[in-house]
């Protein structure tokens, strides 16, 4: 008669423990990552945005008045933006 030896490729629980604390790190660090793309997404999408309302005024196509209400709402959202990013 033979024996059945014990499995020995079984996780222990330890292991278990250290694989599932890398990956909730891992999971940390890409949400981390992703909320500072979200950031300097909005940071260059603001920049352009103003670059072409710069040029636009300087070219006198726009008036000074529909730049300043402008350049409001945009301040208005990147306070949105700062406020999001205190949150996460």
């Amino acid at each position: 008669m033979t024996t059945l030896e014990p499995v020995t490729d079984t996780v222990t629980n330890t292991e278990y423990i250290n694989q599932r604390r890398v990956t909730q790190f891992n999971v940390y660090q890409e949400k981390k990552y992703g909320s500072y793309l979200d950031v300097l997404q909005y940071f260059t999408i603001y920049c352009v945005i103003l670059l072409i309302l710069a040029i636009l005024r300087k070219r006198m196509i726009l008036s000074y008045f529909f730049g300043i209400i402008y350049l409001n709402i945009m301040r208005i959202k990147e306070q949105r933006v700062k406020y999001i990013m205190k949150v996460v």
